[in-house]
């Protein structure tokens, strides 16, 4: 039994399909109806995306690596989509690392991603309020990248002035989470930008949002790939 499992992780993921329900069920090993329950993710669209039967939209997938992140796993949305790339990892593992005290010092003998997701957590314990976000995509290109991490102190929506011009953590009313540059709209509404004219998104701009609360960027974190 333990081989069938062994070769299972193994074999590769050849499908965008495949390598969601991996995620879910061999990593997280969470039902569907726990992210209907918990987020009001469709149990029936998550099941038809593992299927391959729908093809999700950038936003959905943006929404679905949020909230596989708010239950612990980091998935990097270039592996998702393609297959190539670091496979996701469970955050507890990742904790246990970071709690043993041999090979610690400033990072040393921990690989760069483990050492970004330290420097993540570090940010989170000394920040009250705080969240932090992985850029999952090319939105705000070339200032953010896939992969970098963003956090900042979540502040309520009503507080507009301190968002301005920003670029911020978004929380909307109906629950999304954008990472986008707070703007000036029509008639004192508000608009998230994109900063890349060549974003990949299907809506570069979305206008007349309203914010639940939202973190204005002081913490950027990114590989060093020199």
């Amino acid at each position: 039994m333990q081989q069938k499992k062994d070769s299972f992780i193994e074999q590769p993921l050849s499908s965008f399909a495949a390598r969601l329900k991996y995620a879910r069920e061999r990593v997280l090993r969470l039902p569907r109806r726990h992210f209907e329950e918990k987020y009001s993710f469709s149990a029936a669209t998550l099941k038809a995306w593992e299927n391959g039967q729908i093809q999700p939209t950038r936003n959905s997938i943006d929404r679905c690596i949020e909230i596989y992140k708010r239950e612990g796993l980091f998935l990097d949305e270039h592996w998702l989509l393609t297959g190539e790339g670091k496979p996701p990892r469970d955050s507890l593992q990742l904790m246990q690392l970071f709690s043993n005290p041999t090979e610690i010092e400033d990072g040393e003998g921990l690989d760069e991603e483990l050492c970004i997701l330290k420097d993540v957590e570090s940010f989170k314990r000394n920040n009250v309020n705080s969240v932090t976000l992985m850029v999952s995509n090319d939105d705000m290109h070339p200032y953010y990248k896939s992969g970098d991490y963003v956090g900042g102190k979540l502040k309520n929506g009503d507080k507009l002035s301190l968002f301005m011009n920003k670029d911020c953590i978004v929380y909307l009313k109906n629950g999304e989470c954008f990472f986008r540059r707070v703007i000036a709209g029509e008639r004192g509404k508000i608009n998230l930008s994109c900063l890349n004219p060549l974003c990949s998104s299907n809506d570069p701009v979305l206008y007349d949002v309203i914010i639940d609360k939202a973190a204005p960027v002081i913490f950027h974190r990114w590989k060093d790939i020199s």
